[in-house]
């Protein structure tokens, strides 16, 4: 066996190792639009499902959430608002995702980067592509971000699921990764 073929076998033993590290990952976006919501909003929602169950099936030993989740609403605090509590689980996690397709989440977007530098390290922003070269303020808080940070998806991306299959299970695979790196 050449050197190269046992560096791909590592790679490969490593990348399968990563699947099953205790990592956290809170999904933050659309929230559940209720039954009578426009399609949007509920195609929106149903992402972020999807989301969260793909990540459950590939990285089984993680901690996969929605803030709103019941366990993550345990964790709060009398008198504590509802960004310091989504500080709280955002501090414990080591990727959050942010599916940045209603207000709610550009809220959360808004607030915790420009605000927690710790933050900027964990949070990877997937939103639409033709949102990823924006001006303004929206710029002002993307550029606070790594550029790999930000992930762009086309309409058919997102109705094909490879949002999901390929963009997000990447991001998952690479805080897996530094999580070995950081604990061998």
């Amino acid at each position: 066996m050449s050197g190269n073929e046992i560096y791909k076998l590592e790679y490969q033993k490593m990348m399968e190792t990563a699947r099953f590290q205790p990592i956290t990952i809170l999904v933050w976006g659309p929230s559940d639009p209720g039954d009578s919501a426009p399609l949007e909003k509920v195609k929106a929602y149903q992402k972020r499902l999807k989301i969260k169950t793909h990540l459950r099936e590939e990285f089984p030993c993680a901690g996969v959430f929605f803030s709103e989740d019941k366990e993550m609403r345990e964790l709060a605090l009398t008198g504590q608002s509802q960004l310091e509590v989504q500080a709280v689980q955002a501090r414990i996690a080591h990727l959050v995702l942010i599916l940045d397709l209603t207000r709610g989440a550009d809220l959360e977007f808004d607030h915790f980067i420009p605000k927690y530098p710790w933050f900027r390290e964990k949070a990877y922003v997937l939103l639409p592509e033709k949102y990823v070269s924006t001006e303004g303020l929206t710029k002002t808080v993307l550029d606070m971000l790594e550029s790999n940070h930000i992930i762009g998806f086309s309409d058919i991306e997102f109705e094909s699921c490879k949002l999901v299959t390929e963009k997000v299970v990447g991001v998952a695979h690479t805080i897996a990764l530094r999580y070995i790196i950081a604990n061998l």
